[in-house]
Order: structure tokens, then C-alpha cells, then sequence
């Protein structure tokens, strides 16, 4: 029941890719948790839901150009690429990325952020930036991966996600790792619960950087840890809210070998940092992230009613 009227608010949560469906899914039933009305999208859809409130595009980069009646609509953004960085770099990879958010930035109301250390980046010269922790949602918790549906790992080593990288260092990386340990065979096309058989295989879960810099994967660390996965990570800048060392363990790419083969002979420890991990990522609901999203557009939708 909506008690005033000005304080009504509904959403379209809009995402097309399908890396980020779930994410949608996931956010769109959060916002509706909290008694707000949100619909998961595939597009900004005028025709059919021209009576919503606020766009929530995911992925702001691939709806350039569709944005229309500003004065009616609040267009929110979650930004899902990563962007060069002094503490983190990605140049070679962000740059172009970067550019493109220049040109859209201004047409949004509010972006949020999913890394922390890009927030106060684009915050410097946006004040429209908001930084939101991606989250723990149960859309990305695989039931091959509850601790009493798993059997002994059959393999040492997964990665998932696309395998060239920048200088093709992945590839170089994981080859490295296939010379003395096994590898979940397929990295590229892995969903669902495909994805969760390919986690619950493994010993380790691997997270290598498609850039030579410290960039954030925030996904990928939220969706190994939520599952409980023991995850090894080239290090980050800023990995917040996740600790290196307490939640997960780090390398730079010339220990990659020799911390891999540390760990592999450790199992207790890699119980213990995965326990923790796991706990981390559930500490950080995306019913939290949905609250600061619901805030900020309740305050645009006021400041509009206002003026």
C-alpha cells in the first residue's frame, strides 16, 4: 500500500547479455522485496512499459542512442566495464572503454559503480557517480556447489571466462598452470548449472586479469566466493569489499605457479579461506544494493517533483 503517492516508485531493470541476466533478475526481485514495482527487461521498452518511472540499464555502453524524453523518464545506469585507472591501469583494454562512457555519462541521471576504486575515479569529474557493491544473490548460487552436494574435485584448476587477454596472458598463464596440474577443459560457454558442475569440479578456482593492471573483476570474485569456492587471484587494487589474504589468495602473474602449487598442498587452508570468503560475499545481499539503487531514485524523483 502506498501511502504517498510521491513516494510510489517503479523500475525497469534492463539488461540484454546474457553475463548479466542474472544480475537483473536478481536486482529486479530485490527492489520488489522492498514493496517497489521493477520489471526485468531485455530493452528500454517505451511501447510496453511507458509507465514506469525509471530505466535501470545494466550495461550502459550497448544502449547508446536510446535514450529518449528525459523530462518523463529517470535513467539510472550500472556501469559493467572496467576503465583505465591510476591504482589499477587496464590502459590498454579500458581506455577505449572509457571513451565511450564520455559520450553517454551526461545522459544518465546516476551511474552506479561496481568497483570501488573506479567510483572515486569518474567521481572526480562526475558528480553523478554512486559506487554499489555488486552483491551475493541467490541467481548465482549453483546447487552443485552446496558443501553436501559435492564429491572429491576431479580437477586442480578452473577458470571461467574468455581465455585470450590482452598479449594473449591468460592463455599464457593457464598454459603454464596445464603443464603440471589439471584443468577444467572448457572455460568460454559455461552457464547455469553447467557453470556450477565446472566450480564444484575444481580445487581452485582461478581469476587472471584480462589486462596487464590490478583491475576489480567484481562478478567473477562475488559469484566464486558466494559458492564457496577456494579462489586464487591475480592481485587487485582495490578488491574491497573482499580482503587479499583473508578471503582470498593473491599472486602477481611470476608467483602464479608457485602459489598454486602451495595451496594445492594445503587443503585445510584452503577450507578455512574459502569459509571466510564465502561469508564475506554473503555479508554484501544485493537486497542491500537494491536499497541504495531505490534510494538515490526516490531522491531524483523528488528533486523532479520539486523543481
Amino acid at each position: 500500500m502506498t501511502l504517498v503517492p510521491q513516494a510510489a516508485l517503479s523500475v525497469g531493470v534492463v539488461a540484454e547479455r546474457k553475463y548479466f541476466v542474472p544480475y537483473r533478475d536478481a536486482m529486479a526481485r530485490a527492489i520488489q522485496t522492498e514493496g517497489f514495482e521493477a520489471r526485468a527487461l531485455t530493452n528500454i521498452d517505451y511501447a510496453n512499459h511507458g509507465d514506469l518511472d525509471a530505466f535501470l540499464v545494466i550495461g550502459p555502453h550497448k544502449y547508446r542512442g536510446r535514450l529518449k524524453d528525459h523530462d518523463r523518464y529517470i535513467f539510472a545506469a550500472v556501469q559493467t566495464e572496467q576503465f583505465p585507472t591510476p591504482e589499477a591501469g587496464a590502459y590498454t583494454f579500458g581506455q577505449e572503454r572509457y571513451e565511450i562512457f564520455q559520450e553517454f555519462a551526461p545522459e544518465y541521471d546516476v551511474i552506479f559503480e561496481w568497483h570501488r576504486n573506479t567510483a572515486r575515479f569518474l567521481s572526480k569529474r562526475y558528480q553523478h557517480i554512486v559506487w554499489l557493491p555488486y552483491g551475493s544473490f541467490d541467481e548465482m548460487r549453483y546447487p552443485e556447489c552446496e558443501p553436501d552436494a559435492q564429491a572429491e574435485p576431479e580437477y586442480d584448476f578452473v577458470f571461467i571466462g574468455a581465455l585470450e587477454g590482452v598479449d594473449g596472458r591468460r592463455d599464457a598463464l593457464l598454459e603454464a598452470i596445464a603443464k603440471r596440474w589439471s584443468v577444467y577443459p572448457e572455460s568460454q560457454g559455461v552457464w547455469k548449472a553447467k557453470k556450477g558442475r565446472a566450480l564444484a569440479s575444481a580445487r581452485i578456482a582461478l581469476n587472471i586479469h584480462f589486462d596487464h593492471g590490478a583491475t576489480f573483476e567484481s562478478p567473477r570474485l562475488f559469484e566464486y566466493l558466494t559458492n564457496g569456492r577456494f579462489t586464487l587471484s591475480e592481485t587487485a587494487a582495490d578488491p574491497h569489499p573482499f580482503v587479499e589474504g583473508r578471503d582470498y589468495a593473491a599472486f602477481f602473474a611470476n608467483q602464479l605457479v608457485d602459489k598454486a602449487a602451495w595451496w594445492l598442498n594445503h587443503p585445510e587452508e584452503r577450507a578455512a579461506m574459502a569459509a571466510q570468503g564465502c561469508a564475506t560475499a554473503h555479508s554484501y545481499p544485493i537486497e542491500e544494493s537494491a536499497r541504495t539503487v531505490i534510494r538515490r531514485l526516490l531522491v531524483e524523483k523528488a528533486r523532479r517533483n520539486d523543481l
